[in-house]
């Protein structure tokens, strides 16, 4: 039986099927990132957890983050990064 760790430990990000997933990914990540920095207006957002890191590096280099200015000054997007800590 093939578990989490398994998968993450042998993730290929040109495996099949990845490529349709960061595509439905995406939009839901660029969701979910705007509204935590429209609520929380953190300095920054660290994607981590049990991703690979590959994975995590090529989505955090790819979401765009949606915004709307406050009292018309531009607000300042939070950083996307990838967490440090493995495991």
């Amino acid at each position: 039986m093939v578990g989490v760790y398994d998968m993450i430990r042998h993730f290929a990000i040109d495996a099949p099927g990845v490529e349709e997933w960061i595509a439905q990914a995406r939009p839901r990540l660029k969701s979910i990132c705007s509204e935590i920095a429209a609520v929380i207006d953190p300095s920054a957002i660290v994607l981590g957890w049990r991703i690979p890191k590959v994975l995590a590096d090529l989505l955090a280099n790819e979401v765009a983050l949606d915004a709307l200015p406050r009292r018309s000054i531009d607000k300042p997007f939070p950083a996307i990064l990838v967490s440090q800590v493995e495991g």
